[in-house]
C-alpha cells in the first residue's frame, strides 16, 4: 500500500515537472528569430552557449533583446546594448506576453519615435522606432523614458504611446501646422483638417496639441474640438488686449485658407477688441480690422 502511494506521489510530481518544463519550452519557442524577447530575470550573456562561456555582460530583468539565433541546446544568440552573445532561452519570453505574465512594463508606440542615447534633444539619434512597435520602459529621466527596443538601450520623449492617445473630433476646419505656432508652415501635403475629422492627440503644451491624422504628425491649437464648448460672448467695444504669441490676423474667423491672412501680429502686440464670438475675437490693429484666435489674447 505504501509503495503504491509512493509511486502515485512520484507520478504526480513528474507530471507537475513536465507541465512546468513544457510551459517554459512552449513560451521560449514562441520567441521568433530576428524578433524581440524580454528577460524575465537578471541574465548572464556569455561568449559561448553554455554556463562555462566567458561572461560578456549581465542583462537586467525586463530588457528587450534581439534574438538572432536559437540553438538546439536551448540557448539563444542575442544582441543587447551593442554586444552579441548567448543566453539561456528558458529566461526569455516574447515581448507580447512580458507584461501580462511577468508584470514587465511594455508599451506600444502611437507614432514614429526618435530614440536617443541621452535624455535630451542633444543626445545622439539611435534611430526611429516605428509607429505600433512594442518596447519596454526601464526608467525615467525628466521628460524622457529610458527604454529597450530590439536590443538597443536609449531614451524617447514621454507621451507618444497608444495608452496616452486622446481621440477627438474637430468641430471646425483648422490648419495643420508643422510646429506649434500660427506662423509655422502647414504639414506638407496636408494643409488643413476638415470639420468632423477624428484626430489622435498625444501631448498638450502651451496651448498646442501634438497630434496624428492620417498617419501624419503635426500640431493643432487647443479649443477646436467638439467636446470643448467655447460658448458665445460679446466683449465690450474698445477693450485693449495683447497677443501672447505671434498670431495670424484674418479677414474671416476661420483657418481654412491662408488667403484670409491679413498680417501676422508679433508677441505682445496691442490690439483693440471690438467683439468676441466663441474662439474668435474681432480686433483692430494698426488701422486694420480682422479676426484672431481669442486663446492668444490676454
Amino acid at each position: 500500500m505504501k509503495n503504491l502511494q509512493r509511486k502515485s506521489l512520484l507520478l504526480m510530481l513528474l507530471c507537475l515537472f513536465m507541465l512546468a518544463f513544457g510551459t517554459v519550452q512552449a513560451e521560449a519557442a514562441a520567441v521568433k528569430v530576428n524578433g524581440q524577447g524580454v528577460t524575465i530575470t537578471s541574465l548572464s550573456m556569455r561568449e559561448k552557449a553554455g554556463v562555462k562561456g566567458k561572461l560578456i555582460q549581465t542583462i537586467k530583468k525586463g530588457r528587450a533583446v534581439l534574438v538572432k539565433k536559437k540553438l538546439k541546446n536551448g540557448w539563444y544568440q542575442v544582441f543587447f546594448n551593442g554586444k552579441t552573445g548567448y543566453v539561456s532561452g528558458k529566461y526569455i519570453t516574447p515581448i507580447e506576453t512580458a507584461q501580462k505574465q511577468y508584470g514587465i512594463p511594455v508599451r506600444k508606440t502611437g507614432a514614429n519615435m526618435r530614440m536617443r542615447n541621452a535624455p535630451s534633444t542633444n543626445g545622439k539619434a539611435l534611430g526611429i522606432i516605428p509607429d505600433g512597435s512594442l518596447l519596454t520602459v526601464v526608467g525615467s529621466s525628466g521628460n524622457y523614458h529610458k527604454i529597450t527596443w530590439s536590443g538597443k538601450v536609449g531614451y524617447v520623449v514621454k507621451g507618444y504611446f497608444t495608452s496616452n492617445i486622446k481621440v477627438r473630433k474637430l468641430r471646425t476646419s483648422i490648419r495643420f501646422r508643422s510646429a506649434p505656432s500660427t506662423s509655422a508652415p502647414v504639414v506638407s501635403g496636408l494643409a488643413s483638417i476638415p470639420a468632423g475629422a477624428t484626430v489622435y492627440c498625444f501631448v498638450l503644451n502651451n496651448g498646442w496639441w501634438h497630434v496624428k491624422y492620417k498617419n501624419r504628425i503635426g500640431y493643432l491649437a487647443d479649443g477646436y474640438f467638439t467636446n470643448q464648448n467655447p460658448g458665445t460672448q460679446t466683449a465690450s467695444a474698445g477693450v485693449a488686449k495683447q497677443t501672447t504669441t505671434s498670431v495670424r490676423m484674418r479677414s474671416t474667423p476661420n483657418t481654412s485658407s491662408d488667403d484670409t491672412i491679413l498680417t501676422i501680429l508679433p508677441t505682445g502686440a496691442k490690439v483693440t477688441v471690438l467683439s468676441q464670438s466663441g474662439e474668435w475675437s474681432k480686433v483692430k490693429y494698426g488701422g486694420m480690422t480682422g479676426y484672431v484666435a481669442s486663446a492668444y489674447l490676454k
